[in-house]
């Protein structure tokens, strides 16, 4: 699948990255291996296993955050519902997907593009097209800040599909 390549694609950078600052700099690599109990490192990459239908390892970060960290509103409310919901659409349930996700529509930032993202995807699987479209075009209508992510030309595929597939 696209998808699993470009989060495969993620994975693989922030282990690089991490493995480079290791054997570069051992004497300071200490401080930063911190990153892979960060939050966000951990949030991402549960997502990206998500995405990737690992949805074992995605659960298990995920419900390792939430008992970690119970009162990390953002993790609770935006994150977290994220992942769990791109593990339903793996599990074909794409009404829970949108279930979980109606706490995260309030949120404005990066991480939102993800939200969109899935949402997007479990309106097509319900056959809900133009909303879906509607969905991926948000993404680009408020881009807040992507950095630097593979997924960027994979929102523009989906938001193609939905077009498509709702005769536009």
């Amino acid at each position: 699948m696209l998808y699993y390549e470009f989060a495969a694609h993620d994975l693989e950078k922030a282990a690089e990255t991490a493995e480079l600052w290791k054997n570069t700099f051992p004497r300071l690599w200490h401080p930063y291996h911190a990153l892979s109990d960060s939050s966000n490192f951990l949030a991402d990459a549960a997502f990206s296993l998500a995405i990737c239908g690992e949805d074992v390892r995605a659960q298990r970060i995920a419900d390792g955050l939430a008992a970690r960290t119970p009162k990390d509103k953002d993790l609770d409310e935006l994150w977290l519902p994220t992942v769990r919901a791109a593990i339903e659409l793996h599990r074909n349930r794409p009404e829970k997907a949108l279930e979980l996700l109606l706490r995260a529509e309030d949120y404005r930032g990066s991480y939102v593009k993800y939200v969109l993202f899935v949402k997007g995807i479990a309106l097509m699987r319900l056959g809900r097209n133009p909303e879906a479209a509607v969905e991926f075009q948000k993404i680009h209508e408020h881009p807040g800040s992507y950095g630097y992510t593979p997924l960027v030309p994979l929102f523009h595929l989906w938001e193609a599909r939905s077009l498509f597939q709702a005769g536009d």
